[in-house]
């Protein structure tokens, strides 16, 4: 959950130690050819194993295994652990995290696509979703065969299965989680290949169809951009927002050169309150750097509040990045610029500040930080300004373009789709479906303030 600027060319030479010459963006490279949409890249997609010949990079102090961003919580952590390597984690699993909310999306789709050639309009002509005009179809996902797949925290109590449709109804009332209606616009040039792919996603709210989800990626040559935001809400109460654009160059193969991830992130639910704000940039597979910071306020079981506020430029190792497998990414060694503060029950700690390096494999500091080859450029880095006031209507907003309100076009016209189950559908997507639980760094790692008496 985070954006904030992205790192300096300079820094980002020195760091990398790659030659920052040449004569276009995307270094001669032609990018791929991609004809349909399941085809297309996804924001997770693997990074090349090496950016360009004129990369070198010299890491005597390499992780084997790292502390892998989905499988780590706080069991990995004790007293003898750093702190920065904990908030680390935390930020590169948000940043990926929001990724695969958008390559998630993008999946499902992928995985109707195979009815797409298939499609007839009301009339019984046949529709072809390659023209690069507008398309509304309303999506059949069966859901559930029996009331208890309805009973998951995803759903509103008292949710129960319509065995007609599929879906899971309160009082005759779709609640179903999946989308209902979609409207799409998939553009190609004139070699065939796909340039522009533009989504807007609907579900039922209260029995309205309202727009949930927007994604658009578009490919040019070899320069890759996608952009996903949405918002959604749980049974069990929480509400949350998403926001992530991911910019890169790919290769001929589809694989990222380079990337950048930028996204933010909010969510609610009884009395706690959180939001973040960050950039992720690799320029090299198996590095990265992040300026970020969360903030939030909580009420914890014994009713005491407070707020924490965590704000870090980070370099570090990231392991798995050149796998089409994102469950295998991992943290390795790293250096953070950091500051973190906070309040319990009207007492406070920090500002803390500093610099601090760790080894990823155990997640200790390294001492002193200055023989860290992560050091220097987190040394260098700059922290971010703290966002303390955000709101869910002013964080992450649908732009102009962003919207829709899920209602026919009629010049378009409304194509039924061929019921897919969702269980098929989240098996070929499963490598989207992670656990990234924020970890509690400060009570895990320091001695937690104790309730005024």
């Amino acid at each position: 959950m985070r954006n904030i600027l992205g790192v300096g060319a300079i820094i980002l030479c020195l760091f990398f130690l790659a030659a920052c010459g040449g004569s276009s963006a995307d270094g001669g490279l032609s990018g791929p050819t991609i004809s349909t949409i399941d085809a297309l890249p996804r924001a997770t997609s693997p990074m090349v194993t090496s950016a360009s010949a004129s990369v070198a990079r010299s890491v005597e102090k390499a992780a084997a295994t790292g502390m892998n961003l989905w499988t780590t919580d706080e069991s990995f952590f004790d007293t003898n652990s750093s702190m920065s390597s904990c908030e680390a984690l935390n930020t590169a699993r948000e940043s990926f995290g929001s990724a695969m909310q958008a390559d998630m999306i993008l999946c499902y789709v992928q995985q109707m696509s195979s009815a797409f050639t298939d499609l007839t309009d009301a009339a019984g002509d046949p529709v072809n979703v390659y023209d690069g005009a507008w398309h509304v179809m309303n999506l059949n996902i069966a859901e559930c065969t029996t009331d208890a797949d309805c009973s998951g925290d995803e759903y509103p109590e008292g949710a129960t299965c319509n065995t007609t449709t599929a879906r899971c109804e309160v009082d005759g009332v779709d609640v179903g989680h999946t989308p209902n209606r979609i409207k799409m616009k998939i553009v190609k040039n004139a070699a065939g290949s796909i340039t522009d792919f533009t989504m807007y996603m609907c579900k039922y709210d209260d029995g309205v169809l309202t727009q949930n989800e927007y994604t658009n990626q578009t490919i040019s040559g070899a320069s890759f951009a996608m952009r996903a935001l949405g918002f959604h809400s749980e049974g069990n109460g929480g509400v949350g927002a998403h926001l992530v654009d991911v910019d890169g160059t790919l290769n001929s193969s589809g694989a990222f050169v380079s990337r950048e991830i930028v996204n933010r992130g909010m969510w609610s639910q009884d009395d706690h309150l959180s939001w973040q704000n960050g950039t992720l940039t690799q320029v090299e597979a198996g590095l990265y750097t992040y300026e970020g910071y969360n903030y939030g306020s909580y009420t914890d079981p014994n009713a005491q509040t407070g707020i924490y506020s965590n704000s870090l430029f980070a370099a570090a190792q990231i392991l798995g990045d050149t796998s089409s497998d994102v469950s295998a990414l991992a943290l390795g060694d790293g250096a953070v610029l950091f500051e973190y503060s906070g309040t319990y029950d009207g007492q406070s700690w920090g500002p803390e500040s500093g610099e601090e390096a760790w080894t990823g494999d155990n997640g200790e500091p390294v001492d002193p930080a200055s023989s860290s080859d992560y050091y220097a450029t987190a040394a260098d880095g700059t922290i971010p300004v703290v966002v303390t006031d955000a709101t869910f209507d002013t964080f992450i907003v649908f732009g102009a373009n962003e919207t829709w309100d899920c209602t026919d076009d009629v010049s378009v016209g409304i194509v039924d789709m061929p019921q897919f189950q969702e269980a098929t559908i989240n098996a070929a997507c499963s490598e989207y479906v992670q656990s990234h639980d924020w970890i509690n760094c400060w009570e895990t790692i320091q001695q937690p303030l104790e309730p005024v008496e």
